[in-house]
């Protein structure tokens, strides 16, 4: 880590979207930030042996799949949030091509799952049109089943199928003329 000014840091590891299934840690082997040992970097200065050795974590992963007819879904992102944590840690992954996904590096604990919809701007914005939900096809986060992970194993199936939003269509003219008129933003409230 480079370009700090004289400061005391806290040091966060994190495996990231690609760093495998690995817990993430702070700096001397501690699991949250409010027990991490402060890191003091001078100016002009390196500051050395700040190391990690990292734990293997658990895993939920699961299939995403349309409700009407069952077909695979790609680009939903799933989260999980773990029960009771003091510190809010959200741990997601997105559904690939077969609607799989694998959720990795978590504690030991119990965890609500949501599923929702992404939204993507290649090549035009484009929002799926799926209603957001919790594992067990629950509606919400209060109401969702919990699902234990223990560090080194993979809790299986943790599936969604999910149903298809409403739609609201029309069209944005001048009440003078009724020329179209773009780049107006609808909202449903």
């Amino acid at each position: 880590i480079s370009g700090l000014r004289a400061s005391t840091e806290t040091v966060e590891f994190y495996a990231g979207y690609g760093g495998g299934n690995h817990l993430t840690q702070y700096y001397n082997a501690k699991s949250t930030r409010s027990e991490a040992d402060s890191v003091t970097v001078a100016a002009e200065a390196t500051t050395s042996n700040i190391n990690a050795a990292m734990d293997e974590g658990g895993q939920i992963a699961g299939k995403v799949t349309k409700f009407v007819g069952g077909a695979a879904l790609e680009e939903i992102e799933v989260c999980a949030y773990e029960e009771g944590s003091s510190e809010f840690e959200e741990h997601c992954a997105t559904s690939d091509s077969g609607g799989d996904y694998i959720l990795s590096g978590l504690a030991t604990g119990s965890y609500k799952v949501s599923f929702s919809p992404t939204y993507s701007c290649t090549p035009t914005c484009v929002t799926q049109n799926y209603l957001t939900q919790y594992y067990n096809g629950k509606s919400s986060y209060a109401e969702a089943d919990t699902v234990a992970v223990t560090v080194g194993a993979t809790a299986s199936n943790i599936n969604a199928a999910m149903h298809e939003g409403g739609k609201i269509t029309g069209k944005v003219t001048k009440a003078s003329g009724g020329a179209a008129i773009e780049d107006i933003e609808v909202c449903a409230r």
